[in-house]
């Protein structure tokens, strides 16, 4: 297949001297107006790819503006060639989560609250069934109306890639297939409530996915040598590429608030990610804000922590536009990073990264060498000294730089080379 791949992709250099370019097909379960990390790298890998000067169409299923996760306001315009639809299955669609509506009686928020249990039990029972997720009933035949040089499968949702599978039997098309893997499948750390049987049953399926690609990409360089270990037949084609930071508008730092305000934008739940020593650093300072928006199952009385549920892309940029300071923190255990990290990167803020878990000190060292982030432990103590050296950074009006591995253009090109990036 080499081959083939060093007649299809093109420098950059290629493309200037007006020689052909690549037409590649996009294929996600999840429509771009869909509020998830997942989301923003898609439309990263695309704005970098169409930079680049090539072709893209793209295949998704319809978007559900009834849906919690409908979100258009991330919209980014992309020139996209031919946009594919794929219409939602009616039993998909019964049981997706809907956006919440207002209800002044009581027996209506009972009725709703006995509809969100059944929709909880049933999609639990499904799961177990279904080895990749529920949208793999969505899965249906798309004639396409061109050849491709190239298809590039993306999950989440992991069913992408079954649909991608059946998209190039029906259409017979023989090009390379690139898939690209937001978390891994068996490896996955929300995998904890899974039958040892149904983990068996995935490590086969993903196995046999894997080895039907002819590139398969990944996001952490720790994640990479998870699944070279867990896959030594497919180990040769993976690679690892940082994501893209596709909001590089530059902030102002001075938010001119009257306290030092604090911005902690993601999913906290215990099993996962340890909030609790940020929210202990905030009782170390008088008057320092905390502001956090995200599902989670932590809470505090400290009157100066504000929490807010998952908020919709443009809601979550206004409160992040007046923040001082931007927070993540790393997860627990597994080798993925969140994506956050990435597009936070674009901002003029000073940003505070919590490594935690099994890889801390493997993490520590992997985001030292951007020197963007100021990165610390997960104790109160190494958190509250963070704060001190982002405020000092903010009142030296510190200037911050966009790492090049961020750039949408730099991320497209290292996934489409020949070379990749085969290490951590």
């Amino acid at each position: 297949m080499d081959w083939f791949i060093e007649n299809v992709i093109f420098s950059s250099k290629d493309l200037l001297r007006g020689r052909k370019r690549v037409k590649i097909l996009f294929i996600c379960m999840n429509p771009l107006a869909f509020n998830s990390s997942g989301t923003m790298r898609n439309i990263g890998f695309i704005k970098g790819t169409l930079e680049l000067g090539h072709i893209v169409d793209t295949i998704t299923l319809e978007a559900d503006d009834n849906s919690i996760h409908f979100d258009d306001s991330s919209q980014i315009k992309l020139n996209i060639a031919n946009q594919y639809i794929i219409k939602q299955n009616y039993i998909y669609r019964k049981f997706r989560s809907k956006k919440k509506k207002e209800d002044s009686q009581i027996t209506g928020r009972k009725e709703s609250l006995k509809k969100n249990s059944l929709r909880e039990t049933i999609n639990k029972l499904l799961k177990e069934i279904f080895l990749f997720d529920l949208q793999i009933i969505n899965i249906k035949n798309v004639k396409l109306i061109r050849k491709y040089d190239l298809v590039v499968s993306s999950s989440d949702p992991k069913s992408s890639h079954i649909l991608a599978e059946h998209i190039i039997k029906k259409n017979h098309l023989k090009c390379p297939w690139y898939q690209y893997w937001g978390d891994p499948m068996q490896a996955d750390i929300t995998n904890t409530g899974n039958s040892q049987l149904k983990m068996y049953r995935q490590k086969r399926a993903e196995a046999r996915i894997l080895k039907k690609a002819a590139r398969v990409i990944y996001t952490s360089p720790l994640t990479l040598q998870q699944q070279k270990e867990l896959y030594p037949d497919s180990a040769d084609k993976m690679i690892y590429v940082t994501q893209a930071c596709v909001k590089q508008e530059q902030k102002s730092v001075f938010t001119h608030n009257r306290h030092t305000t604090i911005g902690y934008f993601g999913d906290y739940l215990k099993q996962t990610r340890d909030i609790t020593a940020l929210i202990s650093s905030i009782d170390m300072f008088e008057s320092l804000q905390l502001i956090i928006a995200g599902v989670g199952d932590v809470h505090s009385d400290n009157p100066n922590i504000t929490f807010y549920p998952r908020l919709s892309y443009e809601k979550l940029d206004r409160l992040e536009q007046n923040v001082d300071i931007l927070v993540g923190i790393c997860n627990k255990r597994g080798g993925q990073i969140p994506a956050k990290f990435y597009y936070m990167a674009g901002t003029q803020k000073p940003i505070i990264l919590i490594v935690d878990g099994e890889h801390t000190e493997y993490l520590e060292s992997y985001f030292n060498r951007y020197n963007r982030y100021i990165v610390c432990r997960n104790t109160p103590k190494q958190i509250s000294d963070a704060i001190q050296v982002a405020i000092k950074q903010i009142q030296e009006e510190t200037k911050y730089c966009l790492p090049k591995e961020f750039l949408p253009v730099y991320v497209a090109k290292k996934i489409l080379s020949k070379e990749g990036t085969n290490n951590g």
